[in-house]
């Protein structure tokens, strides 16, 4: 069988792409054939960040593959070896002009403004690792493949162009592990609304991991993840930074119970991203979960111990509650937050419309300046006190103790 090149010749050996229609008017015709289609180019560098217009990803498209060369690794973040490396500093908080890190590539594959970005709900994104051409860069390959694993990527291929097959290894998960495989599309009536638990700060104040304080004889962090499994909501996902490896064993009792619905990531720059590294990371393993089916997500921080599950659930109703009035569903441009005594407070829940640029956030603000830009969206609701009763230092800790024990707001 010859080839056949179709589209308008731009350049020596370079054709103009096909619109992505004609490739999706292909499939629905011709469904038993295999398309291939090259969504974006890197301009010859091993790995870039996406502009604003790509990639372009036909609509009809199972599978996407992100692909990052490993050559990239230790190189510096810069024209020469990263093609648009701007905006992939602005992508990872990167500094221009360093080496290019394991992290850097893992969220320029995962991340989801990254090279997935646009991916049509249902298809599998799948990282690949390429230039994998000899048996010692095996274990740095591996390496970044387990950054990805931790972000939330079901499975990364570890490729060489100078081999057959071409797939060199394929890493997945290691058994036990608390990142879980994507899930089925939910059931009819099930939570269009997902949880994103904050639990990777370092707790300077605190002089201890907030997250491993007893509350009731129960840490913190599974205090919170156990409340807002209770919630109606789907999937979890719990950020984890600060002693992560002490911290997921105490997780796993839920992980079995909850299976599919609880996620667990790692956001391995927590010291220098501050919380809006750990929403990136959030969202990042979010997207991997749900495969972009949630129209909200509530964040969640693991330092309110009195938060239950109603709380979340009342921003749930507020948020669905939105749009009934017009018979439609839920607006996915609202911001909804508790808000006590004129106060307000946490958890906060964004519309998925607030997704990209939550994802753009930077320092220790998190959500605060996307709500700060956008008032007119934000739905306040009544709460009680404990959507303001946060721990930050031992004093609050046992301030809030003898409150609670006295029943006192």
């Amino acid at each position: 069988m010859g080839t056949r090149f179709v589209g308008e010749s731009v350049g020596r050996r370079k054709f103009a792409g096909i619109p992505p229609e004609w490739v999706d008017e292909i499939a629905r015709r011709f469904p038993d054939l295999v398309l291939l289609v090259e969504a974006d180019g890197a301009a010859r560098k091993p790995l870039k960040a996406p502009a604003a217009h790509e990639p372009v990803i036909p609509a009809s498209s199972t599978v996407v593959l992100t692909v990052a060369g490993l050559d990239a690794l230790g190189m510096p973040l810069d024209a020469e070896h990263v093609h648009r490396p701007e905006r992939l500093a602005q992508l990872t908080g990167h500094t221009p002009g360093n080496p290019v890190t394991s992290d850097v590539i893992a969220t320029a594959l995962w991340h989801p403004e990254g090279c997935g970005k646009g991916s049509p709900q249902g298809a599998a994104v799948v990282p690949v690792i390429n230039k994998v051409d000899r048996p010692e860069q095996l274990p740095v390959a591996r390496g970044v493949a387990r950054k990805l694993l931790e972000r939330g990527a079901p499975r990364v291929l570890l490729t060489s162009c100078h081999t057959w097959p071409v797939v060199v290894e394929a890493v997945a998960p290691t058994p036990g592990a608390a990142v879980t495989t994507p899930k089925a599309a939910p059931a009819e009536g099930a939570p269009s609304v997902a949880a994103i638990v904050l639990a990777a700060g370092a707790s300077t104040r605190m002089g201890a991991p907030k997250q491993l304080l007893q509350w009731e004889d129960e840490p913190l962090v599974v205090r919170a993840v156990r409340q807002t499994l209770e919630a109606r909501v789907a999937p979890v996902v719990v950020v984890l930074g600060h002693k992560a490896d002490e911290i997921k064993p105490l997780l796993e009792p839920l992980q079995r119970r909850a299976r599919e619905r609880l996620w667990v990531t790692v956001n391995q720059d927590y010291l220098e991203g501050g919380q809006s590294s750990s929403v990136r990371a959030g969202l990042a393993a979010l997207a991997a979960a749900d495969h972009g089916r949630a129209r909200a997500v509530v964040f969640v921080n693991c330092d309110q111990p009195l938060l239950r599950a109603e709380h979340i659930d009342t921003l749930v109703a507020r948020f669905e509650a939105a749009g009934a009035g017009e018979g439609r569903s839920a607006p996915e441009g609202a911001i909804v937050i508790p808000v006590h005594d004129g106060r307000r407070g946490h958890p906060v829940l964004f519309g998925r419309g607030f997704f990209g640029e939550l994802a753009g956030v930077t320092g220790d603000e998190g959500g605060r300046s996307v709500i700060r830009r956008h008032p007119q969206a934000v739905i306040e609701v009544p709460s009680d006190w404990a959507v303001l009763a946060d721990v930050d230092s031992p004093e609050d800790f046992r301030e809030l103790e003898g409150k609670a024990k006295r029943g006192l707001e």
